[in-house]
């Protein structure tokens, strides 16, 4: 028969119970039994030892609750795919006879949903992932680029443009320019003489 005790909490019996119920959490055991299991150790309760844990401490270690669940979560998964295997080699052993439900089957394809092939995909996805978000940074990159080089190439050729009709004006006034050179290098080149014209 367990010993009521009226003192405080230490903590090493706040750890104790924290321990015991974690590993009752990821074995698949009740948090009851836990508390159970304290309470003849630390000579209290089970009902003190639900209080302290439900009052205080829950609280405190609701990451370490969250991460012993996904434990106990994997631990199932891998029992059922053990479970699973054991009876397809039975199954094979039997020479092919059944002795498998179909209920074995779809246990047995639950199993291996979550098996390191899929952990490898997903990780492979990521990569890919990763990858085209890289690609499609640098597409958009060089679109940036690319039209910053049109507004360029846009630009120089207006510059171009402008730049022949200035010449083409520069020659019309440079060909009337000659032409009066033209006119003078021809009145040169005869001599003046008196009585002509």
């Amino acid at each position: 028969m367990a010993v009521t005790r009226q003192d405080a909490w230490t903590e090493d019996e706040d750890l104790l119970l924290k321990e015991i119920v974690l590993q009752h959490i990821r074995e698949g055991g009740t948090q009851l039994k836990a508390f159970e299991i304290v309470a003849e150790k630390l000579s209290r309760t089970a009902a003190a030892c639900g209080f302290r844990w439900n009052s205080y401490l829950r609280k405190k270690y609701e990451t370490d609750i969250e991460l012993a669940k996904q434990e106990r979560k994997k631990f199932r998964q891998q029992k059922e795919k053990k479970n699973s295997e054991k009876k397809l080699l039975h199954y094979e052993e039997a020479g092919g006879r059944s002795e498998i439900t179909i209920d074995d089957v779809i246990a047995f394809l639950k199993s291996t949903q979550h098996q390191p092939v899929n952990n490898r995909l997903e990780e492979e996805n990521k990569s890919l992932r990763e990858k085209i978000s890289f690609l499609e940074q640098k597409v958009e990159e060089f679109k940036n680029e690319n039209e910053q080089l049109h507004e360029q190439l846009k630009k120089i050729e207006n510059e171009f443009y402008a730049f022949i009709k200035m010449m083409e004006k520069v020659r019309e006034r440079a060909g009337l320019k000659e032409e009066a050179e033209e006119e003078k290098m021809k009145h040169k080149k005869r001599p003046f003489q008196f009585g002509q014209e």
